[in-house]
Parts: C-alpha cells; sequence; structure tokens
C-alpha cells in the first residue's frame, strides 16, 4: 500500500472521528430541544430519557469522510461516484425515517417501507447479491439469479438496518 493511500486512510478515519465528536453533542442538545427523546419503558434498558437524533452526526461523519476521501484521490472512476450516490440517496431516506420517527413517532410498517425504499434505491444504483463465495464451489463462488438476488439485497438491507438500530 503506498503512503499517499495510507495518508487517505488515516485522513479519512480521522476526519469521521472529528466530524462525529463535534456533532454529537450539538444534535444532542438539538434533540433535547425538539423533544425528540427515546423515553424509558418495559422494552428498553435505559432508565432516564435519552436524545435521539444521533444518525444526523453519523451520517454527517459519513459523508464527510467519503467526500474528503475522494477529493484526496480524485479521478475519473464515474461508477465508483454513481454508486456514491445512491449509498447517499439511501441513507438519506434511511435518516429521513429515522428522523421522523424520533421526532413523532413511525409505526413499524412505515419503517419496514423506508428500509425496503432505501434498499431498492441501492439496487437501482448497482448494489445487488449476485453471488456467494463457496469452498464447496469449483470456481469459489455461486451465482444467483438476478430475482432471488434483488430479494437477497433487500433482506441483507433491511435486517442489517435492524440490527444496527
Amino acid at each position: 500500500m503506498g503512503m499517499s493511500l495510507l495518508l487517505t486512510y488515516v485522513v479519512v478515519f480521522v476526519t469521521g472521528v472529528a466530524v462525529s465528536l463535534i456533532l454529537t453533542p450539538i444534535v444532542r442538545s438539538l434533540a433535547r430541544r425538539v423533544g425528540a427523546m427515546d423515553l424509558p419503558n418495559y422494552r428498553k434498558v435505559h432508565t432516564k430519557p435519552i436524545p435521539s437524533l444521533g444518525g444526523i452526526a453519523i451520517i454527517a461523519a459519513f459523508a464527510t469522510s467519503v467526500l474528503i476521501g475522494l477529493q484526496m484521490h480524485p479521478g475519473p472512476n464515474i461508477a465508483l461516484a454513481h454508486k456514491l450516490t445512491g449509498v447517499f440517496i439511501g441513507c438519506l431516506v434511511l435518516m429521513s425515517v429515522g428522523i421522523y420517527d424520533d421526532i413523532k413517532g413511525v409505526r413499524p410498517i412505515a419503517k419496514l417501507l423506508g428500509q425496503i425504499i432505501a434498499a431498492i434505491v441501492l439496487i437501482l444504483y448497482g448494489f445487488d447479491i449476485e453471488k456467494f463465495t463457496s469452498p464447496l464451489s469449483q470456481t469459489g463462488s455461486i451465482a444467483v439469479p438476478a430475482t432471488v438476488g434483488v430479494m437477497l439485497t433487500v433482506l441483507w438491507v433491511v435486517g442489517l438496518t435492524n440490527a444496527v438500530n
């Protein structure tokens, strides 16, 4: 790995951490002002109200880091820019649903719909599961039909979103 690439990784990492550290207290304060608080109940482990809206700081840190990384290594990689556009739009869909949920509350079916829309955005921008790696395959991977790949991609995005959240 060249020193230039290593430096890019370090700068991107430090940028993400710095933006998160700077924005988290600001977003926490904003959450308190607008009443976006996660209140304790029998399903929660916390015993005091916790400010929500943390996704704003996370998305801002991610976007800033990626944009700085791209500035440090510009190039004519249109395919990468296209895919990153899809990632950002998908993130904005999830963040919008999350913010609305944090402030007003959203029924689970509406959250699921938002997650499915975000997954569809990713698929439209070129992200889908096309194959599985397998030590049992002679080629090292097993291809999946396009329809199955789309369904698995939606399931993967929805599953990971709920696992993280």
